[in-house]
């Protein structure tokens, strides 16, 4: 089952999208359900600092993993930083590389991006077994 919700570009929406990662998996394991919380709030905030879109959450808990998509219409490119412990900002996409599974950045025709990750349903510890990232040019596959 798949669970989507859009979300305006303001700060209150980082909370209200991990409010809707508490209802939805309320049954999954705490570790986990706090896992995909994490990820969910860095990833969001970084639509609302980085961009002037709403952005979309969709949600959906699969026999193997639970796959979470952000999607925004905004323009940057998100990546991968290395921040010393000086810098203020910069470890968004460095948390979630640590806590999910795998996690990617898709691309579609139009505008906009969608960073998604995945954290097994049986992983209670950061990172999993199989923690990989990729960049995807086309539209994604779920």
């Amino acid at each position: 089952m798949i669970w989507t919700e859009t979300f305006p570009n303001t700060p209150s929406s980082v909370t209200r999208a991990r409010h809707l990662v508490t209802e939805v998996l309320g049954d999954v394991p705490k570790e986990t359900r706090q896992i995909v919380e994490i990820a969910v709030s860095e990833i969001a905030s970084n639509c609302v600092v980085h961009t002037s879109s709403a952005f979309t959450v969709s949600i959906s808990v699969l026999p193997a993993c639970i796959r979470v998509d952000i999607t925004d219409v905004g323009g940057g490119e998100p990546h991968l930083r290395s921040p010393s412990h000086l810098d203020s900002a910069g470890r968004g996409l460095r948390i979630v590389h640590l806590l999910a599974g795998r996690w990617g950045i898709s691309r579609g025709d139009g505008p906009g991006k969608t960073v998604w990750f995945e954290v097994d349903n049986t992983d209670a510890g950061p990172g999993g077994p199989n923690r990989e990232s990729r960049v995807e040019t086309s539209a994604q596959e779920v």
